[in-house]
């Protein structure tokens, strides 16, 4: 039989013995690779082992605390009247106050019915227009980073554009100012605009 956590290999005509040991730590009492002093053929060859054991101890300490990330949201309209087929222009930034930093910070921007997309500008992230998802990514205190959509009146009346941020991965203390609106009117092909 093979020996304990060694692999043996003997030629039959006893001119070689060969005593393979595992890539470990492990060490025989009988050094692997020497020839017993035993006939190389028997099997009652009984090596002993040394401890192939042993430890270490890692200390982590405390993990620092999580610091809240008080993201603030604003958005305003360019242009507050716009024509039909005109085209109107919205501004969304988002400043963190900290104390720490931001991370995964999503804005939600959807255009109203009556706007169709046309084009945008972000100072970080990317913006699809498809889902209306503004991915920022990391935002560190004290920085802002914007957003600019341009987008088609396609009927006269009212259009509210709301700006949300929906995500982010640290704590927000305030989230009373993560949303905010821009409104403009667009009066009916004909009417008198009496802007003030």
């Amino acid at each position: 039989s093979s020996l304990p956590n060694c692999a043996s290999a003997d030629r039959i005509d006893g001119a070689e013995y060969q005593t393979l040991i595992r890539r470990s730590a492990m060490r025989c009492a009988r050094p692997c690779g020497s020839r017993p002093t035993s006939d190389p053929m028997s099997t009652s060859v009984a090596p002993s082992f040394s401890n192939d054991q042993d430890s270490a101890t890692v200390v982590i300490g405390p993990l620092p605390p999580v610091l809240p990330a008080n993201l603030r949201l604003t958005k305003v309209a360019l242009r507050s009247f716009v024509p039909v087929n005109d085209f109107a222009e919205f501004l969304v930034t988002v400043t963190n106050d900290g104390p720490g930093s931001a991370s995964g910070v999503v804005v939600t921007e959807t255009l109203p019915p009556n706007l169709v997309y046309v084009e945008s500008q972000a100072s970080h992230g990317i913006y699809t227009p498809g889902s209306g998802e503004w991915a920022i990514g990391p935002v560190a205190p004290t920085q802002s980073v914007t957003l600019q959509i341009t987008a088609r009146v396609t009927a006269p009346g009212m259009a509210v554009n709301v700006a949300t941020i929906t995500g982010s991965v640290e704590p927000d203390p305030d989230p009373s100012d993560n949303t905010d609106s821009a409104t403009i009117l667009t009066p009916a092909p004909g009417a008198v605009d009496l802007e003030i």
